[in-house]
């Protein structure tokens, strides 16, 4: 096992901003994972409305499985967030871990800008962003005129999108193939179809920067506090590297 901080695995990747790297960072979080361990979840009715998975659907297998490619997918710089053990216990990590089928070093924590990173993401990342031509995929609801940059294009979602805004897996790969883009910074917050578009696009073509930042930019962008780290919950806010020790650590 590789021995990654919290911290440390922050700062690699703004180092990748700071270097002008091209780099993919999908996550699949307690959410996704639930769906890849074939568990029923519904939060449609969750704040702005999120998704649902029903294992005794067959429909819903069809998205089920294309998760499942996108966990699985490999490429150049495309590292794939996963929830550490610290969170979930190690057999659920471990079984994450299995079934990515991914190398160490692709592997990273899928709270990356989250909990105790907030701040950092706030200082040291979101700043970055306006050095990048911006392509975005946010909820319905989000408002962008409080941002410190401008987004070059948006693609919106509503509740259960990784279903609903399916066709954004042929509609955004198709707008950067026939636009020629590269060197773009894309911005994922659409629940688990973020890391089924983000594999998707990357096959097209993978300079640019692919991001799935979650609900990272939910209060910059007007969808509230819709995590406990965005409502400054004392226990999200701790550092990580001291709360969970070495145990946190192993990815």
């Amino acid at each position: 096992m590789n021995t990654k901080t919290f911290q440390s695995e922050f700062f690699k990747f703004n180092k990748f901003f700071e270097d002008n790297i091209n780099f993919t960072l999908t996550r699949f979080g307690d959410g996704e994972m639930t769906i890849l361990f074939n568990g029923f979840a519904d939060f449609t009715s969750k704040f702005n409305g999120e998704w649902v998975y029903d294992p005794n659907n067959e429909r819903h297998q069809f998205f089920r499985n294309k998760l499942i490619e996108a966990i699985q997918y490999k490429g150049n710089e495309y590292y794939i967030g996963v929830v550490p053990p610290s969170l979930v216990g190690w057999e659920k990590h471990n079984k994450i871990r299995k079934i990515s089928e991914q190398n160490e070093e692709m592997l990273t924590f899928c709270t990356i800008y989250m909990r105790s990173n907030y701040d950092l993401f706030l200082k040291h990342t979101y700043p970055l962003f306006k050095n990048y031509d911006i392509i975005g995929v946010f909820h319905s609801k989000a408002n962008f005129s409080n941002l410190d940059f401008k987004i070059k294009k948006i693609y919106s979602v509503g509740v259960n999108a990784w279903m609903n805004n399916y066709y954004l897996t042929d509609e955004i790969p198709k707008y950067i193939k026939e636009n020629k883009i590269k060197n773009h910074l894309f911005l994922f917050a659409a629940g688990p179809l973020a890391p089924i578009l983000i594999k998707e696009c990357h096959m097209i073509e993978p300079e640019n920067i692919y991001m799935n930042i979650g609900s990272t930019m939910d209060l910059l962008v007007g969808l509230g506090g819709t995590r406990h780290y965005l409502r400054g919950e004392a226990n999200e806010k701790t550092n990580m590297d001291d709360w969970y020790g070495d145990k946190m650590l192993s990815l």
